[in-house]
């Protein structure tokens, strides 16, 4: 079981591309939710805050207890499509070895 743990402030409505925002939250969810899978630790958890960062702004933070990004990976994570799941229909699979 993972846990979710929410701590949201307060912020008002901000005019941003639905569709865009719900794809960068997919991804980065799908990530932590197997980074916590994979990891050892018992208490499997993901950590969403909501902060209000001003006028018109919103900062979002996530973050998880899993077993995280290996050093030799980080250059690729910005990198679109990327990815080492080895289950992955994608061809731009990030060579583990």
């Amino acid at each position: 079981m993972i846990i979710i743990k929410k701590h949201y402030d307060p912020v008002r409505p901000i005019k941003l591309d639905k569709i865009k925002l719900m794809q960068v939250f997919v991804n980065i969810f799908r990530n932590a939710k197997d980074s916590v899978l994979a990891s050892d630790n018992p208490e499997k958890s993901i950590t969403v805050k909501k902060i209000n960062a001003g006028k018109n702004k919103c900062k979002i933070e996530i973050s998880d207890n899993g077993v995280g990004i290996s050093a030799k990976n980080l250059k690729f994570i910005f990198i679109e499509l990327m990815t080492s799941d080895k289950n992955s229909n994608n061809k731009n699979i990030i060579n583990n070895k």
